[in-house]
């Protein structure tokens, strides 16, 4: 604040800035977690939190030789060097029993090497970060060369560059390079490179399996389940949540309440892709998931309020679509408590205009996606992927209720933008261009109504969707519609009868749509027929 820019600001004890809200979300005694952070520890924060220039640590490389003292149990530079401080520390790192009784020696002298191992441990891991930071930031080292041209040089090269740099030191300590691997792999995926992603991936679970390194392992797991999701791999991506969850079952109260509820709710929401397949298990873990997240105040709220909506959208799917909505209006004002605003609020506003939609609410479900383009908006840029993704939510309640200039030209700003940035077999992907052939058609554009549909098809093949899943029969429905529209009868139909033959096999939930379709089928038959 404007005191702090001033110099007039003193910094806060850490240990006195401690609330009892903050021991509960760690499970400790506020006065225990309050002597944790005090004494040298405070002291390191104080020194770096000082206005005097001359009092604070000169450079990083002074802060982070500080906090090794710490760690090694020296004495550090932040403290004022007494001669009673400097002794005690030497006392605590070479203790000497005198005057005590032997059992008291025997359990202080244990407790005692367990703290001077815990600290080396805790070095150790210090080390080997490090290592890692050293060898990411190495990444750009090329920018240094005389040559290196910032225009051509892309993101891609660079990693493909620290892959190489790997692959020339691949003796070294086989948990950094499982680490680095993991970091390079992360860094692809956001890239949208999932081959090479899997890859580097493939190369660090073996590494981390024989180190017995099951935390790292657990990570890299769902990093790879998360690399088969974007593939269309969804098999493969339910194992890597399978074996992850697994992992954190074995270790019991050792692992962190929020993996094992992210894992639950990651596995269940990839079961839930697989459509009505795996629907009862899917529901288990959400209502597992749910359970946790709503007696363990340590999971964010906002994402409580993400299981919440995915779970709400399987009801949805199954026909509860009063239920449904009641759901996502929970997780919505769940997510407000902690969030309000923030762009996480995109999901449950999505589900709930799609909702209004199928119920013929064409005004409330573009209400929704309205809201939808103001949270994009504000949070992440009115050029951004969320914000082209609610353009075309809106853009179809739009279409609907007449606004159809308005719509399509939604679609012609947000398709190529959205083209962008996902790649098949993205289901982001399938869904907007679907919804792209949907609006194009009511705007009267057919032939971009069928090259959109035709576009939507070829991704829910790559992703290597059931012969019987519904979103296949979207994908044929709206070819057939488009089709149809464009006087093209016989090929219409052929493609509106797959998508009445995967809709049959479906399921009960989809007996309306299935009437619907077969509705058309004869209406465009009598036309033709009439026609003729």
């Amino acid at each position: 604040d404007l005191r702090r820019a001033a110099g007039e600001a003193v910094g806060t004890q850490p240990s006195s800035a401690l609330t009892e809200e903050a021991a509960a979300l760690r499970s400790q005694p506020l006065r225990r977690l309050r002597t944790t952070l005090s004494g040298d520890l405070s002291a390191i924060a104080m020194k770096s939190l000082e206005n005097d220039a001359g009092r604070r640590y000169a450079t990083v490389r002074d802060l982070a030789e500080d906090i090794g003292r710490f760690l090694e149990g020296r004495p550090v530079r932040a403290r004022p060097q007494t001669f009673a401080y400097r002794a005690g520390k030497f006392l605590r790192r070479r203790w000497l029993p005198v005057g005590a009784t032997a059992v008291f020696v025997a359990g202080l002298g244990a407790a005692t090497a367990i703290a001077i191992q815990q600290a080396r441990s805790a070095h150790a891991e210090a080390v080997k970060s490090q290592q890692v930071s050293e060898f990411l930031t190495g990444i750009l080292s090329s920018a240094s060369q005389p040559r290196f041209d910032p225009q051509k040089y892309t993101v891609a090269q660079m990693l493909d560059a620290a892959e190489e740099r790997l692959a020339k030191h691949s003796g070294q300590d086989p948990l950094i390079e499982a680490l680095e691997r993991m970091s390079l792999a992360r860094s692809y995926m956001r890239m949208r490179l999932a081959g090479k992603a899997a890859a580097q991936l493939d190369k660090a679970i073996p590494k981390l399996e024989a180190l017995g390194r099951n935390g790292d392992l657990v990570d890299a797991l769902e990093t790879k389940a998360m690399v088969a999701g974007d593939q269309g791999r969804l098999e493969a991506s339910v194992r890597n949540w399978e074996r992850s969850l697994g992992l954190l079952q074995q270790m019991g109260r050792n692992a962190p309440s929020l993996f094992v509820f992210q894992a639950k709710y990651n596995l269940a929401r990839t079961l839930s892709f697989l459509m009505h397949t795996q629907v009862e298990r899917a529901r288990q873990l959400y209502l597992e998931a749910i359970a946790m997240a709503r007696s363990d105040v340590s999971i964010p709220r906002t994402q409580l309020a993400d299981c919440l909506s995915d779970y709400a959208s399987l009801l949805a799917a199954e026909g509860q679509g009063r239920e449904a909505e009641a759901l996502q209006l929970e997780a919505l004002a769940t997510g407000r408590k902690e969030d309000p605003g923030g762009l996480w609020e995109s999901q449950p506003l999505y589900a709930l205009a799609v909702l209004r939609g199928t119920q013929g609410d064409s005004a409330g479900a573009k209400a929704y996606a309205a809201q939808m383009i103001e949270v994009a908006t504000r949070t992440v840029g009115p050029d951004s992927t969320e914000a082209a993704q609610a353009k075309i939510v809106w853009a179809m309640p739009a279409a609907r209720t007449g606004e159809l200039e308005k719509a399509a030209r939604a679609v012609e700003e947000a398709m190529p933008v959205i083209q962008k940035r996902f790649a098949s077999p993205s289901l982001d992907l399938w869904l907007a261009l679907r919804n792209a052939s949907g609006v194009t058609r009511l705007a009267g554009r057919y032939a971009e109504a069928e090259r959109y549909a035709r576009e939507s098809l070829k991704i829910a093949e790559d992703a290597h969707m059931g012969r019987d899943d519904p979103r296949l029969g979207n994908s044929w429905e709206w070819l057939g519609e488009a089709l149809c529209k464009e006087n093209k009868s016989a090929e219409g139909i052929a493609a509106l009868q797959q998508a009445q033959t995967i809709y049959q096999n479906a399921g009960a939930q989809w007996a309306t749509t299935l009437a619907r379709v077969a509705a058309r089928i004869a209406e465009v038959r009598t036309k033709a027929g009439g026609a003729r």
